[in-house]
């Protein structure tokens, strides 16, 4: 890879990160409710160490881009079972809601 190429694309993976860690950033709280702390903590460290490697780093390797693919497979996880949690609380509250007991 030509070193204007490798830059841009680590400009690109870096980009990325950032936006995936706001997410992430905005999505805490709702997760930390329904997954186990020490697994949020190790996805967060694996992204900021990245991050930072591609702050510091000009150079990109097949490694950070695996990285980064498992970062989005396990925050695609993460998202998903959250929204469905989310629409069961709904769904749940939808029907407590339009049950009326008769004394």
């Amino acid at each position: 890879m030509e070193i204007e190429d490798q830059n841009d694309y680590r400009e690109q993976l870096l980009d990325w990160c950032k936006n995936i860690y706001i997410y992430w950033d905005n999505m805490k709280p709702r997760f930390s409710k329904l997954f186990d702390i020490k697994s949020l903590d190790e996805w967060e460290e694996s992204c900021r160490i990245l991050m930072d490697k591609l702050e510091s780093d000009f150079e990109v390797n097949l490694e950070d881009y695996h990285k980064a693919t498992r970062l989005y497979e396990q925050w695609e996880i993460l998202f998903n079972e959250s929204k469905g949690y989310q629409e069961n609380v709904e769904s749940l509250e939808r029907n407590n809601g339009s049950i009326s007991f008769s004394y």
